[in-house]
């Protein structure tokens, strides 16, 4: 799947993310979880599994902690969340994998389309998570 970058709103994943959080919004917790969970549990995480967790972990910035960092796209906003918050630690060591090249397929096409690193990008995220 494509990545177009700069938000992880931009591209293929980001449509399947949509999709199938449009396909059972009540299950949007679970969806979260699941989406932050996947790139700790290989060894190399592919381009869905990346943007999936940047994704989630936006989605937890905004419902948990007042604000995205990016704009979100309007079917996400408004969703039947009770609480993510408490998944805030797990969306840290999951960004922490996906911004780390040797781990993810979103790092090293990030590296080569843009001249700062990914983790920089997802510093003001990490930020907002932390509280």
């Amino acid at each position: 799947m494509a990545f177009d970058g700069p938000s992880p709103f931009d591209g293929d994943p980001a449509f399947d993310f949509q999709q199938e959080v449009l396909a059972a919004p009540e299950d949007i917790e679970a969806i979260v979880e699941d989406a932050l969970c996947a790139p700790l549990e290989t060894e190399y995480a592919e381009i869905d599994e990346g943007v999936w967790a940047w994704i989630a972990a936006e989605l937890l910035a905004h419902y948990a902690f007042g604000g995205a960092t990016v704009e979100l796209p309007d079917a996400l906003t408004g969703l039947p969340v009770e609480s993510l918050a408490d998944l805030a630690p797990l969306a840290r060591e999951s960004l922490a994998a996906v911004a780390d090249a040797s781990r993810s397929e979103l790092a090293q096409l990030w590296a080569e389309g843009y001249p700062e690193p990914l983790a920089e990008r997802l510093a003001p995220l990490l930020a907002r998570l932390a509280g």
